[in-house]
């Protein structure tokens, strides 16, 4: 085992590592937050060095995310506390392996089982029309965000997808978009419907070159001070044109993204072909937009099941 090293020293030699394995950088965000507080809790209880954590330590550690709260009063949902001890487990398997430690305290931790969690809400064609209608396209702005919203819905990408879009990734004569390093550093090919494809040559005709006020090449989608949207700002635009819409839902850049999936499936797309366009590396995950459809069947068996006519 290897001496002078702490917990808080090792995070970086970690995620440095991480970085070695061709990790994103929003991975990287994420894992150094997870670590930093599990080093907090530990140094709060006077243990410093990863050697001297136990699995007694690792189980009450592991209890403490069971009953933390956050600041507006929840916890932690399931799929957060896996992942918060997945980046762990894997740290410490890291330096067992590096042999700063002798032995590895998270070898007993089970993960708990998470359900498939069911969209909160998802648009009709109608509310999808009226917050597409809201931007003001008359203005350069206007006509970047009626192109965003467009493609949000026509591809289903993520909103870290979105930001990282470039010009040369677009295919448009071809109806297809590149995603470059998608979720798992993993590129695709999405169709991307006329509607979405003439909105984007006119923001690329009528409103990029005026928004491109530092000569900005690659990156498609900039922001009023010419620089590249980040996330977090597309996700502060979708949200304000949902709410400016009127229609009283919760949600964000993901409520396109399950809107566009469930409006297929219940259409009669393959599963296959959805888990395909979403980017999902396993099938279970896209199968819970077949729970979601099942609303619109059951009103379908209502009102055509000749009992139920009667």
């Amino acid at each position: 085992m290897k001496h002078g090293f702490d917990l808080r020293t090792l995070i970086p030699k970690y995620l440095q590592w991480r970085r070695s394995q061709n990790k994103s950088q929003m991975t990287i965000c994420t894992n150094r937050g997870h670590l930093e507080q599990f080093c907090r809790w530990f140094e709060e209880r006077g243990i410093s060095h990863p050697g001297h954590v136990t699995p007694k330590n690792i189980a009450a550690y592991c209890s403490f995310l069971i009953f933390y709260r956050k600041s507006d009063g929840g916890g932690l949902t399931t799929s957060t506390r896996i992942q918060r001890l997945s980046v762990i487990r894997m740290f410490y398997r890291w330096l067992l392996k590096q042999k700063f430690i002798l032995d590895d305290p998270t070898g007993d931790i089970v993960l708990p089982r998470c359900s498939p969690q069911l969209p909160k809400s998802i648009l009709t064609p109608k509310e999808v029309d009226r917050i597409l209608q809201q931007p003001n396209i008359r203005r350069p702005v206007g006509i970047r965000d009626r192109a965003l919203l467009e493609t949000l819905y026509s591809t289903g990408m993520r909103r870290s997808e979105l930001a990282n879009l470039k010009t040369s990734d677009l295919k448009l004569s071809s109806g297809i978009v590149f995603v470059r390093r998608g979720k798992g550093r993993k590129d695709r090919v999405v169709p991307i419907g006329e509607i979405a494809s003439q909105w984007l040559k006119r923001y690329l005709s009528d409103a990029r070159p005026i928004l491109n006020k530092g000569d900005v090449k690659e990156i498609l989608f900039l922001s009023y001070q010419g620089k590249p949207l980040t996330p977090d700002r597309i996700t502060g635009i979708t949200r304000f044109y949902c709410q400016a819409s009127g229609v009283q839902k919760s949600g964000a850049c993901h409520i396109f993204r399950h809107s566009m999936a469930t409006g297929m499936l219940e259409n009669g797309a393959d599963i296959r072909y959805i888990q395909e366009i979403l980017g999902h590396v396993h099938l279970r995950t896209t199968q819970i937009y077949t729970h979601v459809s099942i609303r619109s069947l059951k009103e379908i068996h209502r009102q055509t099941h000749p009992f139920e006519r009667e």
